[in-house]
């Protein structure tokens, strides 16, 4: 019979029952939030390193005056509870979108305020976020093309660099969806980009 999983009270309780998922995603947080304009994050013998030998370069156009901020996706907006409290229980402060109040607070908010928003399939359009500089993608997306609105919620003017985390779970369905969604992508790029000779005349 499955155990349902319960949420942890403590962080010592969500030790002995962690999502590697969550962990990862903590983990990310903390590596950026430690010094701004850090080297993104890569998977070296199924750890994370950072992708520059010198940890301290710069990466990209960086602005001095400006803090790194992140935006997470969340599929579903009942996951925001787990997200939150594996947050809570490191001391990382984040914000849920429910409305366009929260959407202004992360544009204004400083180094000591929060500066993580957790967003679900209602933030894929309409909302502007070029403040934010580090997407997480912690739920695959089943298409390319609401993967390119969600990265276009960040990625436009004023927006000069972007760092983008996908993360995947071995063994689940998360590899299936995102199979699916690269798949999409290519059809559609075989399709759109694909050489006149192969496209349909009129006789």
């Amino acid at each position: 019979q499955d155990i349902p999983w319960a949420n942890p009270s403590t962080l010592d309780e969500w030790k002995k029952d962690p999502s590697r998922k969550l962990d990862i995603l903590v983990e990310v947080v903390q590596w950026h939030k430690e010094r701004d304009n850090r080297q993104p994050l890569c998977i070296v013998d199924d750890k994370l390193e950072p992708s520059s030998s010198n940890p301290d370069i710069v990466a990209g156009i960086a602005d001095p005056t400006l803090c790194d901020k992140f935006v997470v996706y969340c599929a579903f907006p009942t996951s925001y509870f787990q997200v939150t409290k594996v947050s809570d229980d490191h001391y990382l402060l984040f914000w849920k979108f429910n409305d366009n109040r929260y959407h202004c607070k992360i544009q204004n908010s400083g180094r000591d305020g929060p500066r993580v928003l957790i967003i679900s399939n209602v933030g894929l359009t309409g909302l502007n976020l070029p403040c934010a500089n580090i997407l997480i993608i912690v739920d695959s997306l089943w298409s390319a093309t609401d993967e390119g609105q969600l990265i276009g919620r960040i990625y436009r003017p004023p927006q000069q660099r972007l760092s983008i985390y996908r993360i995947i779970a071995a063994n689940t369905q998360d590899v299936f969806l995102n199979n699916i969604s690269f798949s999409k992508a290519a059809i559609l790029d075989a399709f759109t980009l694909s050489n006149s000779k192969f496209t349909l005349r009129n006789q």
